[in-house]
């Protein structure tokens, strides 16, 4: 405990020293920078408006040059942009009501003088619609998925409307099914609206049909969840599907040839999952 209290007292140490260096070389400066305004007419679009001036004389100065960096939130770099008021920015692609940082820096008497300022990325959401069956024809881990999405994110002049950005042909889009008390998930990649998939080809798979067999023994019922992860650009969505009550009573348990192996014929879906699943995005 008291190294970590030392440790932390030296982290204090150099942040204020780092400070202390930081504010001095502002203070050194001859010049800086007045009236940096951000402007934006839609979600994509920005100009921006500023002053150089001596500190010394309230005059305007003229600059060398000048450029723009707009940073996401984790501060990972997005665009440069030189010697222009106007930008513009991929909107649909950035997380929902993403915080980004604009630091505008200008080059004037040899100096580099820097000016930062923030603006937020527009609310999104994905609408789903979904149909999930499995297992199917009987067999535990055959099934099929029609699935369509839409990302949505609120017009920028009428916040209580939404817009359209994108629809399942932009995104990556992957399954995943679970028990309903099982951790591991068995993830399946889906790249058609509608496909068929077998779960035994994918990880995890083999505890998945252990729990859902333990579930059917000991309360003859076991449900089945579904998740879906949207992977936008640099986004990832995760929208909850659905889920399915699998009754023992009403269907076949686990057949095993003679030889032992597993045929997977388990039961057949007592109903259909068809609905519209819609989460915010954040």
């Amino acid at each position: 405990m008291k190294t970590n209290h030392i440790t932390s007292l030296t982290a204090l140490f150099f942040l204020l020293i780092l400070f202390s260096a930081n504010l001095k070389a502002e203070e050194s400066s001859d010049y800086k920078i007045n009236n940096f305004t951000l402007r934006q007419s839609s979600w994509d679009n920005f100009s921006i408006s500023f002053k150089a001036v001596s500190k010394n004389y309230t005059e305007d100065m003229t600059i060398s040059g000048y450029k723009l960096e707009v940073f996401a939130e984790d501060g990972s770099l997005l665009k440069t942009y030189r010697n222009t008021s106007n930008f513009s920015i991929i909107d649909k692609n950035i997380g929902s009501k993403e915080k980004l940082s604009v630091r505008l820096s200008v080059e004037i008497g040899g100096e580099i003088i820097t000016k930062e300022t923030s603006v937020f990325a527009s609310e999104k959401s994905v609408i789903v619609k979904n149909t999930v069956n499995v297992p199917l024809e009987d067999h535990i881990s055959i099934g099929n998925v029609h699935v369509d999405c839409a990302l949505m994110r609120r017009q920028f002049k009428h916040q209580d409307k939404w817009e359209k950005v994108g629809n399942f042909n932009d995104v990556g889009v992957t399954l995943f099914i679970s028990n309903g008390s099982n951790k591991d998930y068995v993830e399946v990649p889906i790249n058609k609206k509608s496909s068929n998939f077998d779960l035994s080809n994918y990880k995890y798979f083999d505890d998945l049909k252990m729990q859902i067999e333990k579930d059917l023994y000991k309360t003859n019922c076991a449900e089945v969840k579904y998740y879906y992860q949207f992977n936008w650009d640099r986004n990832v969505y995760v929208v909850y599907g659905g889920s399915k009550n699998i009754d023992r009573e009403k269907n076949q348990t686990v057949v095993y040839s003679n030889n032992r192996q597993v045929l997977q014929k388990l039961v057949t879906s007592n109903n259909n999952t068809d609905g519209v699943s819609m989460a915010s995005a954040e």
